[in-house]
């Protein structure tokens, strides 16, 4: 024990102990302030000769410094300062030195850890054994650094690659190179040569390469090339192929041009319906002008992505490596975070992850025809990915219940992998030795992490790890543990919405963090189900308040969120109220019906609250398409299976049923007059068949059906009669 005192005493000294040496400025830096007027803000680097406390970086913001970054591999902050200060910061005994945040070009071993793909390496995944076919000018077979499995040529010119830009391609994906390593290093490369030594070729060269691809096996295709046509609407031969791609379970990933910055430039086969199409960003995640924007001539959100592809370094025709920029550089990027995540899970359709990618890519807070869903990030996907649920093994089974008179099959609802994660796992518990040290490194990482985003963040990751930890205990047998846990896991979870607001409040985009937030929650009030069914009744209370403090914390988090997006919130309202009715329907086939009425009506709340944000996404002029798309083909499905349900429970529970089917129903028919409105239903039914007569849904100010909607639950986990439930439907336009 005097060992580890003295060990964390030294820790303390070194983190805490002051230096006293001014510091200076680079020459050049100097030369650029001359030049510079007195107001106008510089971007630097601050390097400080220790870790920077507190004080230290209130102390250099109180001289002017606004911080951009605060890094943790160097003891440093990327700052933009007024020129007049920075000489004073300079002369700070904590700062070592300031120098120009200096311009650079993107190379491949910095972009790949852009999108977080190092991370996903340092846990073994490198895209092994999974196949990626290149379309493009071919792969120059003797490059050092690339592998190439099988190949094709469609040019008669050979399948060597003369032009160069094939070979760029390949690399970023698969590049063996210690220096410009691709984002799947380990992946097996199909060379199929559609493009001559001029970079062109025709439609029917490419469409017929995509056919050989799927027909040798490839799990991939990367398609750096593009044509201009009238109309991109999806609906011509290559996009076609595309799509027809994907149906074979083959992910298809292509660039959506370099004809930016108008709105709908994207090319074929970007504006496929099936396909991932890629925009590009720079090092600082700014999309260039020269990146196609969407939409597509049919209106649909494009590009789905955007990925790095300003100044890529990667392999090139003579044996070399080249710098270069285009949505041609971005798509490769994109190829290679696909093949980490199906050798992570190989079950993996193609739209599952495009949802997997759209879903945790990073928001840059751009125009969504510009950015996307934003930035890939391949790490977060890959935390996804693995920690998804695995379905139960007799789905097939499942699927084949009979169902009452009229419905015929019924479907069971399909959650986003997001909802279907499991926690991660505890690591160091409680009941161990080291637990102080875990705690300890916890509490010295929050204190150096400035930035509220972050910190909001890892407050929600405590949390969870909380939980995690609580429910170990649970299984080992040692519920003594889980009060002071629960009471931790409480604790974590306020201060993560506390610091949201306080974040959103400054001006910060909080989008991300909320929606981690939200859909957290509504994993955890699974995982504390499952614990207060199995701890002693004495440690029961403890899980009941976090519950409560569970469902709170998602109605704050969807609070904050719908301020900023509506209609991300409307999603997560409807995906949180599935996860209530899948619950509902379990119990009610398990013939437990007591909990039965209380879940549909948390359900009914929620689906009110999905129905009431889309309206408010759609007055503020939101592009709402996709999420009235979502309610309209999910309630299709919650309609049957609420009438499966209803079959079921006794008589007194079915009117809370039947209340929330007129809620569900109520929040079909707008969205698909929305989606009617815009030519946007598509296959969508206008209308389903359901054997239930549903009651009238009350109207907004009618007679109680405002006054019965509860004031202090916006997020579907009201426990309020269902009479006050159902009313949520009938609120006209905020």
């Amino acid at each position: 024990m005097k060992k580890i005192f003295l060990l964390s005493l030294m820790v303390f000294v070194l983190v805490f102990l002051p230096l006293t040496t001014a510091g200076e400025l680079k020459p050049d830096l100097s030369d650029i302030i001359a030049k510079t007027s007195a107001t106008e803000k510089v971007p630097v680097i601050i390097l400080f000769y220790d870790t920077p406390t507190p004080a230290d970086i209130s102390v250099i913001k109180s001289d002017g410094a606004s911080i951009k970054y605060h890094y943790t591999i160097i003891n440093a902050v990327a700052a933009q300062v007024p020129a007049q200060a920075v000489d004073k910061i300079a002369k700070r005994a904590f700062v070592e030195l300031v120098e120009p945040d200096y311009e650079v070009k993107l190379v491949l071993d910095t972009s790949t850890s852009q999108i977080q793909a190092d991370k996903v390496w340092d846990a073994g995944i490198t895209g092994k054994n999974i196949d990626v076919a290149i379309l493009d000018t071919g792969i120059h077979d003797e490059h050092p650094s690339l592998i190439i499995e099988k190949e094709i040529d469609y040019t008669g010119e050979g399948t060597d690659d003369l032009h160069g830009h094939g070979t760029h391609v390949a690399g970023t994906v698969a590049s063996t190179d210690s220096t410009y390593k691709g984002v799947a290093y380990g992946a097996d490369l199909f060379n199929v040569k559609i493009l001559n030594q001029y970079g062109s070729g025709s439609g029917s060269d490419v469409i017929k390469g995509i056919e050989w691809a799927v027909d040798n096996g490839a799990e991939i295709i990367s398609m750096s090339l593009g044509a201009e046509i009238d109309s991109c609407d999806g609906t011509d031969a290559l996009s076609r192929a595309v799509d027809k791609a994907v149906n074979k379970r083959v992910v298809v990933v292509v660039a959506t041009g370099n004809s930016g910055p108008d709105s709908g430039t994207i090319t074929t086969p970007g504006c496929s319906k099936k396909g991932i199409a890629v925009g590009a960003v720079n090092n600082n995640d700014n999309v260039p002008s020269w990146s196609s924007r969407g939409p597509t001539d049919d209106g649909r959100v494009k590009p789905d992505l955007v990925a790095p592809g300003v100044g890529i370094t990667s392999t090139w025709k003579d044996n070399s490596f080249k710098s270069l920029s285009g949505t041609s550089m971005s798509t490769p990027h994109v190829s290679g975070v696909v093949a980490l995540l199906l050798e992570t899970d190989s079950s993996l359709e193609p739209a599952d992850i495009k949802n997997i990618l759209k879903t945790n890519a990073l928001d840059l807070g751009l125009d969504e025809n510009t950015q996307g869903a934003g930035r890939v990030d391949a790490y977060a996907s890959y935390f996804y990915v693995s920690n998804i649920t695995n379905e139960p093994e007799n789905e097939t089974e499942e699927d084949e219940k009979e169902t009452p008179l009229g419905l015929g099959k019924r479907r069971n609802i399909d959650l986003p992998p997001a909802f279907n994660r499991d926690l991660a796992s505890a690591g160091t518990t409680p009941d161990s030795w080291t637990y102080g040290f875990k705690k300890f490194s916890e509490g010295i990482g929050m204190f150096f992490t400035f930035d509220k985003v972050a910190k909001a963040e890892k407050y929600a990751e405590r949390a969870e790890l909380r939980l995690s930890e609580a429910r170990e205990m649970t299984d080992n047998g040692k519920p003594e543990f889980v009060d002071e846990l629960m009471e931790e896991y409480q604790n974590n979870l306020e201060k993560a919405n506390e610091i949201s607001r306080i974040a959103q409040q400054a001006g910060k985009d909080i989008t991300k963090v909320t929606e981690i937030i939200s859909i957290a929650t509504s994993i955890h009030l699974d995982v504390l189900e499952d614990v207060l069914e199995r701890v002693p009744e004495q440690a029961k209370p403890s899980i009941q308040r976090a519950i409560a403090s569970s469902k709170k914390g998602n109605e704050e988090a969807l609070n904050i969120l719908e301020k900023a997006q509506p209609e991300k919130a409307a999603e997560i309202h409807l995906r949180v109220a599935e996860k209530r009715l899948i619950k509902a329907q379990e119990k009610a086939e398990e013939g437990e019906f007591e909990d039965v009425e209380n879940m549909i009506e948390e359900y009914e709340g929620g689906m009110g609250e999905a129905s009431r944000t889309a309206e408010i996404a759609r007055g503020l002029g939101n592009n709402t398409t996709e999420v009235e798309q979502v309610i309209a083909e999910a309630t299709s499905t919650h309609l049957e299976i609420l009438a499966e349900v209803h079959e079921r429970v006794p008589e007194q529970a079915k009117s809370s049923i039947e209340s929330a089917m007129a809620v569900s129903s109520n929040g079909r028919e707008k969205a698909v007059e929305a989606l009617k409105e815009k030519d946007a239903l598509g296959d969508i039914p206008e209308e389903v068949d359901i054997p239930v007569e549903i009651p009238e849904t009350p109207s907004s100010g009618s007679g109680d059906a405002g006054s019965g909607s509860d004031a202090g639950t916006s997020n579907g986990w009201s426990t309020s009669s269902s009479g006050s439930s159902s009313s949520s439907s009938g609120q006209g336009k905020p």
